[in-house]
Formats: structure tokens, sequence, C-alpha cells
């Protein structure tokens, strides 16, 4: 090559006007495919305002197209091709100390990410293995984390990292805990009852050796969650990470049942120990209420505003948790626009029981009403009351499945 002119634009520091010295070298060579060629050029340039000698490499990928075509053809009608077509990345090397900045200007290649669709991005990846780790990052807005404690690991190493950490946008939280068996023999019953082999995805029949191995595994994933309830059921790594993701607005908490199947991640989480907890509930307790608490107090304590919030298979006696605490939820989602609370009104074990009568009686007592009232943003309110396979309490009545914000407030 031997026109080759770097001129920066106006206001961009440091700035530079320079021209090529000498001839650069530029090589091309095409994928197997023949979708893509491959671009890497070297340089050297001179700036004309202080003189500096700068060497330039620049690398890049071009989709070959008809109007690729025209353009390497010299045909009269050529036009530029579409944004997307073509990316290059350009690297500055200098020893002149007014130019030296320009060997930062990987900062702007991750501002210019920001500014990408997914395509984009994905085409990006195919570049360069620079530009792959480049372009990574910016396809993660949604972070899934279950209540293990391998998964909390993985939250906090994600909020440390100084790139992805800032484009998570949703958390998708499946909070449901595993039964403590207390024997081998019970867990041994559990996994290989009528329900886990209705529910199971694979052959139920285990063979001596897994169910070996599944137990160890089980006993492993149960010490975990232990250790994660000593730590307030994950407040301690929430107020960790929860600072460092500056971007996060949605909060997806959900507690698997009939309705609404667990993740693959979960699924993958869990099925190493043989173990497939739908839900919590099976515990003989409110599901979901400690693990909610817990975000949304290290949420209160850090600023953290939520624009949506779902609540999905969460003990409706979270409402019934103190005003101080509610008054902090409330201040999360003072900017919400979309909520939606799927509670689960269900408790006991063996024959579980659908709390109707108590959940009219927290309707009654406007704990929820004073809680949306404070949320001076929300367009969309949907409010369902939820009991799988449970048995309505004794002088309990069917209510409504959904309620909206005007009959609620």
């Amino acid at each position: 090559m031997t026109n080759i002119i770097i001129k920066s634009e106006p206001g961009f520091s440091p700035a530079i006007d320079a021209e090529i010295v000498g001839t650069a070298n530029d090589y091309i060579h095409n994928d197997p495919n023949g979708k893509q060629m491959r671009l890497d050029a070297h340089g050297v340039v001179k700036d004309k305002g202080t003189g500096g000698i700068v060497y330039l490499n620049y690398t890049g990928i071009v989709n070959i197209t008809p109007e690729l075509g025209m353009i390497l053809g010299g045909d009269p009608n050529a036009k530029s091709t579409e944004f997307g077509d073509s990316f290059i990345e350009m690297r500055f090397e200098t020893g002149d100390e007014k130019l030296k900045d320009l060997e930062l200007g990987v900062f702007l290649a991750l501002e210019i990410c920001r500014l990408l669709d997914i395509q984009d991005i994905k085409n990006l990846r195919l570049v360069s293995k620079y530009h792959n780790d480049l372009a990574i990052p910016f396809l993660f807005h949604q972070l899934q984390l279950v209540f293990h404690a391998e998964s909390f690991d993985r939250l906090l190493a994600v909020a440390q990292h100084p790139v992805i950490s800032k484009e998570i946008k949703s958390l998708y939280y499946e909070p449901a805990l595993i039964e403590d068996h207390e024997s081998r023999d019970r867990w041994e019953r559990h996994v290989q009852s009528p329900m886990a082999i209705r529910s199971a995805r694979k052959d139920p029949k285990y063979t001596a050796e897994q169910l070996e191995v599944g137990y160890v595994q089980y006993e492993e994933q149960l010490q975990g969650q232990n250790r994660l309830k000593k730590t307030h059921y994950g407040n301690s790594q929430f107020r960790q990470a929860i600072p460092n993701m500056p971007n996060l607005q949605h909060l997806v908490m959900a507690i698997s049942n009939y309705r609404k199947p667990a993740s693959n991640y979960f699924t993958k989480t869990f099925e190493p120990g043989l173990h497939k907890p739908f839900t919590d509930a099976t515990n003989g307790h409110a599901p979901g209420l400690p693990q909610l608490r817990a975000f949304y107090l290290a949420a209160f304590q850090h600023g953290l505003k939520l624009r949506s919030f779902v609540c999905e298979g969460i003990s409706r006696q979270f409402l019934n948790s103190s005003k101080e605490d509610l008054d902090k939820l409330a201040d999360v989602l003072s900017e919400a626009t979309d909520i939606v609370l799927r509670l689960n009104t269900v408790i006991g074990h063996r024959r579980p029981v659908a709390q109707w009568g108590e959940h009219r009686r927290d309707l009654k007592n406007r704990r929820i009403a004073d809680l949306l009232r404070q949320i001076e943003h929300l367009q969309s309110l949907e409010l369902h009351l939820e009991a799988a396979n449970a048995t309505l309490k004794e002088g309990s009545a069917w209510p409504p499945g959904s309620r909206t914000v005007e009959n609620v407030l």
C-alpha cells in the first residue's frame, strides 16, 4: 500500500494527522468457505503536527458480497458496503509521548461494541482472537443464578469482571432448596419415588454405582446450600456483587412448578445429585422468603433501582414481612414499570394446603396496596394466587386468579 492517511475526528485526543512513510504491507486471504476475507496490514506513518513516527497494524474481516466484488473490480456503479459487512481494529505503537495514548485505543473498541446489535457482535468475534475476547462479554446481558454454592461463586466472578459486570442487565434467580432427607435410605426412596420417576428426563432405574455417586454429590450440594444459609441466604454475596453491576435493571425470581418448568441451568446444576427440587415448599416452610429478602436488602443498601420485577412461586407470606422490610423492597422497586407476582399459597409437605383465607386477609389489611402505592411509575401489574396439587383449606373459597392495579389499590 502506498497511500495511507490517518486523521482523527475533531475533538479526539490525542489528535493525529499522519501519512504513510514508504510502503506498507497488506496481506489478504479468503476463508475456506469463501464467505469472508481476512485482512492484516502493517505500515509506518508520520504525524504532521508532532513529527512523531507511529507504527500501524490493522486486522479485520470482510464479508464477501456482490457489493464488495463491484468495489474490487472497479465497477463505476460500486457503492459503500452496508455497516456490519466489515470490521477492522487498529493498533498503534509509538515512542512519541504526545501520541502515546493512541496505544490505548481498546477503550474506543469497547464503547463501539456497546452500540452494536447481537448479530454484529457475533460477526465481530470472527475477526481474530483479540476481537473474540473483546466481543464475548457483550453477548451476556442476563445472569442465571441458583441456590447452589458454585452458582454464587460464579455470581461473584462475573461481578469482578471489568467488562462483563457492566453488561449484566437481568438476573434470573431460581432459589429452590433441596430437601434434607437425613439419611441415605430416605434419599434413595425419594429419588426412586413415583413422583421422581414421573419427572425424570431419563431412565429412572439407577444402578448401584449411579446411586453411590449421586448420593455423594447430593450431600455436597446440601452442604453447599447450608453454607449459603449461614451467609444470610446469599445476602453477603449480593452485597459484594450488586455494586459492581451498575446496569442491573431486571430481576426474575422463579421457583419451578407445574406451570413453569426449571431452566436447563437449574436442572444441570442439581441433576448430578439425582435430585430435582421443583419447589422448596416440600421442606414444609414458606418457599423463597429468605432468598428474596437477602437480595432486596442488599439492593436497598446499595441504592439499586429495578425497572421490572417478576416473582414466581415465592410464598405469599412475604407480604407479612415487617413494614421496615417492605419499605426497603418498595424503595428497590420505586422506579419499576412492570411487576408480576405469582404467589404460592401452599404450605405443608405430605398434605399441602392452599391458604386462600389467609391471603384474603393480607389483601384486606392493605399490605400489598401500601407496597404498590410507593411505586410511582408502575404501568403493568399482574397478581396471581397459585396452588399446584394442593387442597383448599376448610372454609376457603376459590378466589379469582389475578388482579389488576386498579382493583388492588
